[in-house]
Order: C-alpha cells, then sequence, then structure tokens
C-alpha cells in the first residue's frame, strides 16, 4: 500500500494524500458494523499516515524515486461518501469532507 501510494505521487507530481471512507459498504456489513465504528476506523487510518504511514510513504518516495520531501498534515484530507434514502424513498448519495480534529475531540471521550 505505501509502496502504490508513493508511485502515485510521483506519477501525479503531488504530496497531497485524498482518504476516501464510505458507509455503507460490503464488509462493514458483513462484520456488522455501525456508522460510528466506520467513522472510528476512518480516523484512526487518518491518524497513522498523519504518523508512521506517513513517515512511510516520504522514505519510499526518497528509496524509489530520490525524492526528498515529507507527507505533512496539511497535505492530507479525509472525504467520507454516504448512501441514505430521502424522503421520496430515492437512494441519494453525499461526500462530505471530514475535520479529523473535531472527531479527535469525540473519540477521547469514548
Amino acid at each position: 500500500m505505501v509502496k502504490n501510494i508513493a508511485k502515485g505521487f510521483f506519477a501525479k507530481d503531488t504530496w497531497t494524500l485524498f482518504l476516501e471512507h464510505h458507509f455503507p459498504c460490503g464488509m462493514a456489513g458483513f462484520y456488522n458494523h455501525t456508522i460510528e465504528e466506520v467513522l472510528y476506523y476512518a480516523y484512526l487510518v487518518s491518524m497513522r499516515f498523519r504518523g508512521d504511514l506517513g513517515k512511510r510513504v516520504s522514505e519510499r518516495l526518497l528509496e524509489i524515486f530520490s525524492i526528498e520531501g515529507t507527507l505533512r498534515e496539511d497535505r492530507i484530507f479525509d472525504f467520507f461518501h454516504v448512501k441514505w434514502i430521502n424522503k421520496a424513498k430515492r437512494e441519494e448519495q453525499s461526500m462530505y469532507l471530514l475535520d479529523i480534529d473535531l472527531y479527535a475531540e469525540h473519540f477521547i471521550h469514548l
């Protein structure tokens, strides 16, 4: 995964990482995860990329492509895609930008 992200950064000439999480999800359904649990896992993934995984991506770029730099927190964006049923009983889909700092405050209290 880290190697593929590094290749994508090189191919797109970017240091911006877009993480997209979604619900409902086949795997979440298989394991009976609620939307709250999926949001928590999205938070954990985001925190990993802001920590050890981000460092590993940066190291891999240097190792493979001799590109020196750092994946910074302000270049990581989290999106959450949700399917839902509107009042007319029709399926709609929405995409939201997650503010990980707000979720951190919420999850610290759990």
